[in-house]
């Protein structure tokens, strides 16, 4: 596989971190950077292709943020109201036992 030279620009913790890394793989830092967004090529175009679609459809976005929330809430309701029975069944079981 032919590979191009990038430049890139990363924060001095970064720049450690990936050093350090690549020491440990054994490999030199390029390649080692290089393999490492490799291995996330599938996801860096999964998330291009949803950003690009939700740019040209903006209500679309909206909507789908108003499904995730509405399934959320769903859940932390069911969550609750199962917790609140548990509770009451826990009380129950105390006065009777009492």
């Amino acid at each position: 596989m032919k590979r191009v030279q990038m430049t890139v620009y990363v924060t001095p913790e970064i720049a450690e971190r990936l050093r350090e890394s690549s020491q440990v793989a054994g490999v030199p830092l390029g390649r080692h950077v290089g393999d490492m967004l490799g291995s996330l090529v599938d996801s860096i175009e999964y998330v291009s292709g949803k950003m690009a679609e939700l740019r040209r459809s903006p209500g679309v976005a909206v909507d789908r943020l108003k499904a995730i929330d509405a399934t959320i809430s769903a859940q932390v309701e069911q969550r609750n109201k199962g917790a609140a029975r548990t509770r009451e069944t826990a009380g129950m079981r105390t006065r009777a036992g009492a």
